[in-house]
């Protein structure tokens, strides 16, 4: 899964920070904010290799609240740059979102590693559109969808 100079693109809610279903507004403003498992030292040890964004369809956060929220649990050094639908206005699995990060990274579809907790808006929508992808699935919901998967995040960095 790990290549040298690899794009990896990450989802944010249930990917590396909790979504809390019944907080509403900016996450950066939730009275509790919390990382997921092992995000902080999978984040490190990728960063030094590799370049790190962020592709959100969070609708209530700019990048400037995603930044003060992933600053809030100490992993918003590790992120280059933040797509998100307040910024593109569309959201994942769309091909013009995928196509507008394609174009700022100035790199190939095959260049990116998308990770997240969706099959549908983060593992289908990259394979769809030429990246590679894995699905984070730390609690084993979803068998064998004969997508690449993982259960704990420090396993991208094997």
């Amino acid at each position: 899964m790990k290549a040298a100079g690899m794009i990896y693109l990450f989802d944010w809610g249930n990917t590396l920070m909790k979504d809390d279903p019944d907080a509403t507004g900016p996450m950066y403003l939730w009275e509790k904010v919390a990382l997921c498992y092992n995000a902080r030292p999978m984040l490190e040890t990728l960063s030094r290799r590799h370049d790190l964004y962020l592709a959100s369809n969070a609708r209530d956060s700019d990048e400037t609240d995603i930044r003060k929220a992933l600053k809030r649990v100490g992993i918003d050094i590790y992120i280059k740059g933040i797509f998100c639908f307040k910024r593109l206005g569309v959201l994942k699995p769309s091909a013009e979102f995928f196509n507008a990060v394609v174009a700022e990274l100035c790199c190939l579809p095959g260049d990116i590693l998308m990770v997240g907790d969706d099959p549908v808006n983060d593992v289908r929508w990259a394979l769809d559109n030429g990246a590679q992808a894995v699905l984070y699935d730390p609690k084993g919901i979803y068998g064998d969808t004969g997508y690449n998967r993982i259960c704990d995040l420090m396993e991208l960095c094997k």
